[in-house]
């Protein structure tokens, strides 16, 4: 009975044995770390008793349970420090230095790694040999290196700072760091998922639109997943960005179709407009306008795609400027003009000025009618009046053209009215001034002290990255600035009514584009990445935490220049003392308009200019055409002296004709050979080799001698002579 006890220790010491060895050869030389591996993964330091069962028949080892079990009162779990005394009490005493000295993990392992010399950008980490150099702890080199093991349980050489949590001395704030930890690990299965999902879309889209089968390998997600995939954040910002490309490339090839139309059916846009769609002198029409234009003339467009891609303003209507931009732009010019002019004040006293009667006579002769002036009287009206637009050749075709709103080569007294009618924005008769936009910007980061700021307070009120032509002008007038009109010009560059942030500032907007890019593609929406981005919870995010994420998910961007963006309105002071910013600093760009590229649109857009040169190209090709089949279809005469000549055997025919006493030669010629039977030519402009008695080229010479008109002879005139 005395030697009982002794000889239970021994046994449970050799049951120890047993259980570290198989730990030891499962975690590659260390115990602890196959301890982790396979009984305890998520750090409890313990492992209950069904997990311990599970383990040891995977694992092919048998040992007594119930002495390994029953060395205290629960015998439903089997810790760490029953296992391993020494041990145990390394990692309790572990356990209370870190919760005294540092107070928590993160600040034990941030500690660390500023003793490392490790910089807080991206993600921190540390191998065995600077752990052990770093670890104040007091322990042995050995047990730090068995404490390191234990951390890294994965064998992955270096540990992070969700590797140390399981250290937490606190069981709660313990649990949450571990649930967090795999909460992470499942939103990054999930979103890796979610981008392979979208990448065999892309895929799948492209074979489609080549006219090749969808691919339907083992690695291609089954139909009835698709519901479950749609769900994910980052499937359904890919779904919502697509959607939104393909909605603007659908505008832009519907404006372009519609426009080509207007061309082809009234030979420029502003004629279409004045007639059809904007009737009875109006200045812009509406979508119902535009909707009863469609169905009139059978048009095989979507009216409403139509619309969206010429009311770019949405201010609910298209104006003239909108449409028939370049002819606006110069009849804004003209009317500008003319109520400068001092003679003037307005383009219908142009008709009535004494240089339209003398530009009528010296073109006609004549005095000029009172109801119909020609393009090239008016034309020179404006020249004698000193107009600039009258000098390039350009720009006087299509001004006249704008105005004639009837096609007939003539301007009426009309045209000039509804002119001085139409009330153009400013900018449409203003040079384009970079110096008006520099003086301009420069007050406005005065003022606001950020041009990020600047931009969501004076110019883009509603976040929503666009900003019209009256948005810009009340900025200006806030500001006292009378230049706008220059500035807008400069801006709205290729006349698009709008401009974005892509024109006020381009390497800022392509570095907020990028950023919100990669969130949506690892986050699914900006509000999502700040979920993420706030890994305490206090509602801030600090710069560490945001270098980290993107180190971690590989955006290539300047993090403190975009922390600077964000933290432009003030943000906030995190609980360490770090500036941070707050969600609503990010809110803006998920509320952002898309801008889809010119890779994603397709081809570009056809500008009016590029219109006006496919019609002048096409009337071009008409009129060869026309000359060619002129050419085809009149029969080439000839003289038989020219034709006997060797100069005719080495050049074409020319366009001449038959005399008389070539026609007799032609006949003698013919009646020689003995032939009577006239040979047809199956094409007028062929060239015989030569010239022979040959039957079929007697008949030939006789038939084209037939065909051919005959020319009275001219009598010579006899001169008398000259008297000495």
């Amino acid at each position: 009975r005395a030697q009982e006890p002794r000889r239970l220790a021994r046994v449970l010491e050799e049951e120890r044995r047993k259980v570290t060895g198989v730990l030891a050869e499962r975690g590659g030389g260390s115990w602890l770390r196959g301890w982790r591996r396979e009984f305890d993964p998520d750090g409890h330091l313990e492992v209950d008793f069904e997990d311990f069962c599970r383990a040891a028949q995977r694992l092919r080892f048998a040992v007594d349970t119930e002495l390994i079990f029953g060395r205290d009162d629960d015998c439903a779990s089997l810790t760490l420090e029953e296992l391993s005394p020494e041990d145990g009490e390394l990692f309790r005493r572990l356990r209370q230095w870190i919760s005294c000295e540092c107070g928590s993990t993160h600040a034990w392992f941030n500690n660390l790694c500023d003793a490392a010399g490790i910089q807080a950008c991206g993600v921190r980490k540390l191998d065995r040999h600077t752990f052990i150099a770093a670890c104040t702890f007091s322990a042995t080199e050995v047990q730090v290196s068995a404490i390191f093991d234990c951390c890294d349980f994965t064998g992955a050489g270096y540990i992070q700072e969700e590797d140390v949590v399981f250290l937490e001395i606190d069981r709660k704030v313990r649990a949450q760091e571990v649930f967090k930890a795999k909460a992470c690990c499942l939103d990054e299965w999930r979103t890796s998922t979610a981008k392979e999902y979208v990448q065999l879309v892309e895929k799948n889209r492209g074979l489609v639109a080549r006219g090749q089968t969808p691919s339907r390998d083992r690695d291609a997600p089954r139909a009835w997943l698709g519901r479950i995939y749609e769900q994910m954040p980052v499937v359904a910002a890919f779904a919502k960005y697509s959607r939104t490309v393909a909605e603007q490339r659908n505008a832009q090839e519907a404006r372009v179709a519609f426009k080509r139309h207007l061309v082809q059916a009234h030979s420029i846009e502003i004629r279409a407009f004045r007639k059809f769609l904007a009737p009875e002198g109006a200045y812009s029409f509406s979508f119902p306008q535009l909707r009863a234009y469609c169905s009139k003339h059978h048009l095989k467009v979507d009216a409403w795609n139509v619309w969206r891609g010429l009311d770019r303003d949405n201010d609910g209507k298209v104006a003239l400027e909108e449409l028939c931009t370049e002819h606006a732009l110069l009849l804004a010019g003209l009317k500008h003009w003319a109520a400068a002019h001092p003679e003037l004040g307005e383009c219908a006293r142009i008709w009535k000025s004494p240089a339209a009667a003398e530009a009528s006579r010296a073109k006609s002769g004549t005095w000029f009618s009172e109801k119909k002036m020609l393009h090239s009287v008016f034309v020179e009206t404006l020249r004698r009046l000193g107009c600039e637009l009258a000098r390039d050749k350009r720009k006087r075709k299509l001004l006249c053209e704008a105005l004639d709103g009837h096609g007939c080569g003539v301007i009426t007294p009309q045209d000039l009215e509804w002119l001085d009618r139409w009330r153009p924005p400013e900018w449409t008769y203003v040079e384009s001034d970079p110096v008006a936009w520099a003086e301009m910007k420069a007050l406005l980061v005065k003022r606001y002290g950020h041009p990020l700021l600047a931009w969501r307070k004076a110019l883009d009120r509603s976040d929503s990255n666009i900003v019209v032509w009256s948005d810009f002008r009340a900025a200006a007038q806030r500001l006292g600035f009378q230049r706008y009109a220059a500035a807008w010009r400069y801006l709205d560059e290729d006349s698009r009514q709008c401009i974005s942030m892509r024109e006020y500032d381009p390497e800022s907007a392509e570095m907020l584009r990028s950023f919100r890019r990669w969130a949506e593609v690892h986050f699914g929406s900006v509000n999502q990445c700040f979920k993420r981005l706030d890994a305490d919870g206090n509602g801030l995010v600090s710069l560490v935490e945001l270098r980290r994420a993107c180190h971690k998910f590989s955006w290539d961007g300047d993090v403190q220049i975009l922390f600077g963006y964000f933290g432009a309105e003030g943000g906030g002071v995190s609980g360490e003392g770090r500036h941070s910013v707050r969600y609503g600093d990010f809110e803006f760009l998920d509320s952002w308009a898309t801008e889809a590229t010119e890779q994603e649109l397709g081809a570009p857009v056809d500008s009016e200019e590029t219109l006006e040169k496919k019609k002048a190209e096409k009337t071009r090709s008409a009129a060869r055409v026309a000359a060619i089949t002129e050419r085809l279809s009149t029969p080439v005469e000839f003289t038989l002296a020219r034709y006997k000549s060797s100069e005719y055997l080495s050049k074409p025919p020319e366009w001449l004709r038959l005399s008389v006493a070539d026609r007799a030669d032609i006949v003698a010629c013919t009646r020689s050979a003995g032939s009577s039977t006239p040979l047809r030519c199956g094409s007028a402009g062929r060239r015989p080799h030569g010239l022979t008695t040959s039957a079929s080229d007697s008949a030939f010479l006789l038939n084209r001698a037939r065909t051919a008109p005959t020319l009275r002879p001219q009598t010579p005139v006899a001169r008398l002579p000259r008297k000495s």
